[in-house]
């Protein structure tokens, strides 16, 4: 065997040995995964026994001292969990910001970013907008004071800025479609976002010429003046109203948890302390109309929306009646069939107590999960609202306080119906509600037991998909012609914008534009005073470059002290003192 040969009999036995101690220490080492365990071998850097004995030292104290967190090179952005990437046409710029902040927070971080780095030109950023264009992730950020934790999963954002031009107000042009979100018997409903603030909305369209064709002016009309005067947290708020050549449009308060009819066909039924804070909220609602002295009409679990908190808002007045005061009776037609009272059905005359007999039906569906007189077939509605007895089904239970409530509001006759006397405030009283926190509830600051999903779509996306495309080329193609032609209005005073208080993203705005204008202004002043002192006090500045004569000589330093003191008019330094002190301070 030559030399050669023995050399690698050597190696290769070593090589055995090491490869014997790898799989030994890989079998006694379960952590590592079958990938980490077939990857190639890293080069490392070797450290100096320097570094050595430098991690060897805090190993060491770490272990006595018993600390849990030690301090790295990116300690600086330890507490910054969410990573937003702004990206804008000339530069990306990485602004980090804790999860335990709000939106708020994140909103005015990122102008004041921009001020700095876009000073001519933040004032005009109408918001900001994810780079994807997740409408669920841009109404999120949209809102004020929301927890950013929601995005604790994901970690990072890429956001861009938009930038607002001033267009017409009441007009399609202002707002950009994103989904249809509810659909009617002449109408739809559009979530949009309106250019100018970035703020999310439900845009109605509802169709004039079916309006026109079927005399239905009179309710269009009553659903204006009822939402313009709105003014309740329970109730969804009108923005603005505006009339085109073939639609008629209402931007609304958007709710992003949808229908509750969606969730309750989710959930099947609800326990009681559930119900209640709905069954409240939405007593509160029906109260403050009565106050106004409108019956609503069309109470159903379609017209009860969620917002992101899980609040409930009512919407839909197309069948609310105006101008109802308690004494007053009034024959109309109108209603969803499993909800109706008998009074409504028998045709022989309605008031607010109707509202109360649909709160006890929608109550009822709340608790067994359907209507109380529920059928396949609608004459047999129809027909057990006015002469069957209310059933409860035996396999849920219920107490007795609550299966009292509902007898009294699902009572056939109006004259033995709970809310005869004092209208809603009979029903707030029963027993079944007694000490209902409504501090908390006014607050928003209950317990909500089912809250929507805050990044997640909620309602059924296929079944108002259908006809949407079909909607959207008709209305593109009724815009387009709007533009060429002039048009009258036959719906009068219909065009109307409430007028809306600051919110707090455009005061921040405000803040920042009034502190950068006072900082400019002090720096003019500064420049000016500083301007001011050297060309009123020369004497000033040949004390500086002087200071080691003066210091070697007596005499100059009485010199200067005397010409300073000829030059007080300055109101600088205007001591003997003060002169004194800064000569030993240049010593």
């Amino acid at each position: 065997m030559n030399r050669t040969q023995s050399c690698r009999m050597v190696q290769s036995n070593k090589l055995l040995e090491l490869l014997k101690k790898k799989k030994k220490a890989e079998s006694q080492n379960p952590s590592l995964s079958p990938r980490q365990q077939l990857s190639p071998p890293r080069l490392v850097k070797l450290k100096t026994p320097k570094q050595l004995d430098v991690q060897k030292f805090v190993t060491t104290t770490v272990k006595q001292k018993g600390v849990s967190h030690m301090r790295t090179l990116n300690s600086d952005r330890d507490n910054y969990e969410l990573i937003i990437t702004l990206i804008t046409q000339e530069k990306q710029y990485i602004v980090p910001i804790g999860l335990d902040q709000t939106t708020t927070d994140l909103y005015q971080k990122l102008i004041t970013k921009m001020s700095v780095h876009d000073p001519q030109n933040y004032e005009k950023i109408a918001y900001f907008e994810s780079y994807t264009q997740n409408y669920n992730v841009d109404y999120y950020l949209s809102l004020d004071d929301k927890p950013l934790q929601v995005f604790s999963n994901g970690r990072t954002l890429k956001l861009i800025p938009i930038y607002y031009n001033e267009t017409q107000r009441n007009s399609f042009d202002n707002f950009i479609l994103i989904k249809c979100i509810g659909v009617g018997g002449f109408s739809r409903v559009y979530l949009v976002k309106q250019k100018r603030n970035g703020q999310f909305y439900a845009m109605k369209i509802i169709d004039k010429s079916f309006i026109t064709k079927n005399n239905k002016e009179s309710m269009i009309n009553n659903e204006k003046l009822i939402m313009s005067k709105l003014d309740s947290q329970f109730l969804t708020r009108l923005h603005c109203s505006f009339e085109t050549k073939y639609y008629l449009v209402f931007v609304m308060d958007y709710c992003h948890g949808g229908e509750l009819f969606f969730h309750l066909r989710k959930m099947g039924t609800l326990n009681e302390e559930v119900a209640k804070q709905y069954f409240v909220q939405l007593c509160l609602a029906i109260h403050y109309l009565h106050q106004q002295n409108v019956i609503y009409r069309d109470l159903k679990p379609e017209n009860i929306l969620l917002d992101i908190d899980g609040y409930i808002k009512l919407s839909d007045f197309g069948l609310s009646k105006p101008n109802m005061s308690r004494d007053k009776v009034t024959y109309s037609f109108c209603g969803s069939p499993e909800y109706m009272s008998p009074e409504m059905v028998s045709k022989r005359g309605h008031n607010h107590l109707l509202d109360c007999y649909s709160l006890g039906a929608v109550l009822y569906e709340f608790i067994y999960g359907y209507p109380p007189y529920y059928d396949q077939k609608l004459q047999n509605i129809l027909n057990s609202i006015q002469y069957d007895k209310l059933e409860f089904p035996e396999h849920i239970k219920i107490s007795d306080q609550l299966k009292n409530l509902l007898m009294n509001l699902l009572a056939k006759d109006q004259n033995q119906r709970l809310g005869r006397k004092n209208g809603i405030e009979d029903v707030l009283n029963h027993q079944w509600i007694n000490n209902f926190n409504y501090t908390a509830l006014y607050k928003k600051q209950l317990n909500i037991h089912y809250k929507p999903q805050p990044l997640q779509t909620n309602y059924n996306v296929a079944e108002f998909s259908k006809g949407d495309r079909e909607f959207q080329q008709k209305l593109q193609d009724n815009l387009h012609r709007e533009k060429q032609i002039k048009f009258e209005t036959i719906f009068p005073n219909f065009d109307m914008i409430l007028d809306q208080p600051k919110n707090k993203r455009e005061q921040f705005i405000e803040k920042i534009k009034f502190t950068s204008l006072r900082t400019s202004l002090q720096t003019n002043i500064i420049k000016n005073k500083i301007k001011t002192l050297s060309l009123n006090a020369p004497q000033i500045s040949t004390i500086c470059p002087r200071f080691q004569s003066v210091k070697n000589s007596q005499v100059a330093q009485s010199s200067s002290t005397q010409s300073f003191r000829n030059s007080s008019s300055s109101k600088r330094f205007n001591t003997e003192f003060d002169l004194q002190k800064l000569l030993k301070f240049k010593q």
